[in-house]
This record gives structure tokens, sequence and C-alpha cells, in this order.
């Protein structure tokens, strides 16, 4: 016999005993097995309580200092027992539970919602990590732990891309428009929830899809020709998901009919002296137009029509000025112009009147 011969031989031999030790090992356990009356189906998790919760991360995402997030968890029996839920804790006191979880018994099968509060710190910044401990009688986990993140967002508000809108000076008989951009200051999209505006003739449109997942929004933000004509202070509030912010609406709407100058100031003047001031009335867009009259507010304001009364695309007027000793110190007054074609145009007048009546002697030695 070879050597290769003679190793095969052994190593058959070996095999054959091994196979007849595994299969009498195998009777003997199995007669065991049967012998105690315990079922071949029976589970490994049968006759105690089974503790399972429905997250051992939960992420919350990004919050703002101050802020009170809820949030909830699903805790659930799935052994055959009851489950005792010895308490419920967490290693922060920012985490508060809806109710007190002591010796709280959950029938096999059950599942209950434990709720909680977090209150964000308001010197907090960045990201954070909290943990949840529920102590029960599983005898395989009496203590699980979940794991609470999220983001606290530093100081970065929503911005308004221009911060203001300047529509500068606007024509009289045509609507102009100027495009707004919101854009988010953290890496999370965001929802405008409801849009208000001071004046409501102001025309606030979106110019995309206000669907989740959007990081900028655009607006179409636009003043109608019928807004009234002078200076414009209006605003617009957008409330989003992430913040609320208001943009500024500022410029000056023109009137198709221009006083030049716009406001009327008259030098200082004494009792009883006369003064003269002439202005122009003009339509902004060179139409021609006819003065109907023109009437002041205080009697002592007389006005005439200068230019001829056909239709002109300006007309010139003058104002004489005469006090009398009831009008003294400083005053104020609105000359209404009123026209054939474009209404009537109001135009204020300030003056200071001096007490001292003018008299024959003023001004000689």
């Amino acid at each position: 016999m070879t050597v290769h011969d003679s190793f095969s031989g052994v190593t058959a031999k070996t095999v054959s005993r091994c196979s007849r030790s595994y299969r009498l090992c195998s009777a003997l356990l199995a007669g065991l097995f049967l012998a105690s009356g315990t079922p071949s189906s029976a589970k490994p998790d049968s006759g105690v309580p089974v503790f399972c919760v429905s997250e051992s991360n939960l992420e919350l995402g990004y919050l703002a200092p101050e802020q009170i997030k809820l949030f909830s968890l699903e805790v659930a029996n799935k052994g055959d027992e009851t489950l005792i839920i010895h308490s419920v804790s967490s290693d922060c006191g920012c985490i508060s539970q809806a109710k007190k979880w002591e010796d709280f018994a959950l029938e096999a099968g059950r599942t209950e919602e434990v709720r909680f509060q977090l209150l964000v710190g308001s010197g907090i910044r960045g990201r954070m990590t909290k943990a949840i401990l529920f102590k029960t009688n599983d005898p395989r986990n009496k203590y699980v732990r979940t794991t609470i993140s999220y983001t606290v967002r530093f100081d970065y508000s929503l911005a308004a891309l221009p911060s203001k809108l300047d529509f500068s000076r606007i024509g009289p008989e045509s609507p102009t428009s100027l495009r707004l951009t919101l854009v988010s200051p953290y890496p999370e999209p965001f929802q405008v929830k409801s849009i208000k505006s001071s004046n409501r003739r102001i025309e606030i449109r979106p110019v995309q899809s206000n669907a989740a997942g959007v990081y900028i929004l655009s607006f179409e933000v636009e003043m109608p020709a019928k807004f009234r004509p002078g200076d414009i202070s209006e605003s617009a509030e957008f409330d989003t998901s992430i913040g609320k912010i208001i943009v500024p609406i500022v410029g000056y709407k023109i009137d198709a009919i221009e006083s030049f100058p716009p406001l009327l100031v008259l030098e200082p003047v004494n009792v009883g002296q006369t003064i003269l001031m002439d202005f122009t009335i003009k339509n902004t867009l060179g139409k021609d137009f006819r003065v109907v009259r023109a009437k002041a507010e205080t009697g002592e304001l007389r006005l005439k029509l200068e230019t001829r009364s056909d239709p002109n695309s300006l007309h010139r007027l003058s104002l004489e000025f005469t006090p009398s000793v009831a009008s003294a110190g400083p005053g104020r007054s609105r000359i209404h112009v009123v026209t054939d074609r474009f209404g009537t145009k109001a135009v204020d007048c300030l003056y200071f009147v001096n007490q001292k009546k003018e008299s024959a002697h003023d001004g000689k030695g």
C-alpha cells in the first residue's frame, strides 16, 4: 500500500466513525426533546413580554432657538405577557413628557403613543443629540434607548432680493412690475403659506411653483395703473414655513396732472401785504386739456389763469395772497385745479404771516 492509499483509508474510516457518532447523538437529543413535552414550533419569546419602540433614531430637522417642538414615539408589546413600562426618562431637561409613564401596564399585542415636547434653548446653535430611555420588564431588553437628533439654526433669517422694492417714478397710465426673490438661508426647502399686502391694489404673483423642495421662490409685484398718485409707502408680508419677512415697497406714482413746483411755499409776508407766485399745471403724457377752474380752500388765496383757455398740455396760474390779522403765524392751504379730462389736481400751499401790519411809513427814513 502506498502512502497515498494509507491516507485515503484512514480518512474513510474516520469519516465513517464520525457519521455514526453524529447520528447517535442526534437520536439521543431528539428523544430528550420529545420527552420534555415541548413542541418543535415554539417561539423563542413565548411566555414573556417583548418591548418595541417605533424609532431607534429620530431626526427632528432644523429648529429655531426657543422653538417648542412636539413629537411622539410608538411603543408596543410584541410578546405574550403583560409588559410593564417602569419609566420613560431623558438625559436633558429640555425634553418633557405629555404624561408620566410610571409602571404602566401594556397588554400583549397592544400599542401606545408616547408624546414629548422639546424646548430649544435660546443660546444653543448647531447640531444636537439627546437620548430617551425606556425601562421595562422585558427580560431581554430592560433598557431601550432612542436617540433624538436636530439642528438649531444660526441667527440667519429668510432673505429677500432686493430687500426693498423701489418703483422710483411710475407713469400714470401703465402698470409697472418688479421681480422679488425669497431665498432660504439654510439647506432646507420652504413654502409660502400666505402673502399679505398693505394695499389690496398691489398684485403679487408667483412666477414658479410653490412645491416642496424649493430653496428659492420668485414673485412679480405689480403696481396697477389706477394706483393713487404721490409717494408710495407700502409693504408686503410673506409668511413661510421657515419664518416671516416684510418687504418695504416705495416709489412715486406720477399723476396725469402734475404741479410744478409740486409744493407751493410762499415767502413770509406781513398782514395786509400782497405776495405773488406763479406755478404751472402740466399733463405728464403731453396730452392737451383745459383748466375749468382753480380755487383755494383759504379765501385770502386768489388764483388767476394766465394762459389762454384753449386745450394745452401746460397751463400757467398766478397765485395772489393778501393775509389778514386772523392769518398770523404759519398756515397751510390746498388749491384745487379742476380739468376737463383728467379730474382735479390738489396742490398744497404753505405760508407764514407776520403779525406786524405793513404801514405807509415802512421803509421810509
